[in-house]
């Protein structure tokens, strides 16, 4: 009896294995012509499908607004695999408008002249965009980033020919002489 029942639990699993199969070979299949058909907007013209857009709370790569960044190294100090790199050099006193909902300003007195953030490093766990106070470096959506070298991982987000105006604009600012503080006497400190 055990013989026949081995011989029925058998047909029975590979009818029910056949059953998924030619279900499958009915359906309409959901493939995406990438990277003629965009991942990020499936809902694009040409595309059929249910897939559903990328979520707003995806993390893709960090970018950075290097206008509204002030240099206060929050970012690279905050990262615990050390894959942001910032060097600055000070420059005139300006405000920016902070990128993050509440928009307040910020000063800026220090001006980025490096601002490399390595890929290949970053575990993508979003501390360096929770602790900057102006909210300039942020998550994008986009997830395709193949490299075939290393080194391409490494995303430079100012040029040299900014870096270089920069530290002109730096060594100007350094170069004007500074307004002498007056030095109070004896006398007018026992008057206050």
């Amino acid at each position: 009896m055990n013989y026949f029942r081995n011989i029925w639990e058998a047909i029975s699993s590979i009818a029910q294995g056949m059953a998924v199969t030619l279900r499958q070979f009915f359906t309409k299949p959901e493939t995406v012509q990438y990277p003629e058909v965009d991942v990020l907007n499936p809902r694009m013209p040409g595309y059929s499908g249910h897939l559903k857009p990328v979520s707003e709370r995806f993390r893709g790569f960090l970018t950075v607004d290097t206008t509204v960044c002030i240099s206060c190294n929050q970012c690279a100090h905050v990262c615990p695999v050390d894959c942001i790199l910032v060097e600055s050099e000070k420059g005139p006193k300006t405000t920016v408008n902070s990128l993050r909902p509440d928009g307040k300003e910020s000063p800026k007195t220090r001006y980025p002249v490096q601002f490399d953030i390595h890929l290949g490093r970053c575990m993508y766990c979003g501390l360096c965009t929770e602790v900057c106070p102006t909210g300039c470096i942020h998550f994008t959506r986009e997830f395709r980033g193949a490299a075939g070298e290393y080194h391409k991982l490494i995303h430079h987000f100012i040029s040299p020919e900014e870096a270089e105006r920069v530290r002109k604009l730096a060594a100007e600012e350094a170069a004007k002489p500074k307004p002498e503080k007056p030095v109070a006497t004896k006398v007018e400190a026992e008057k206050e």
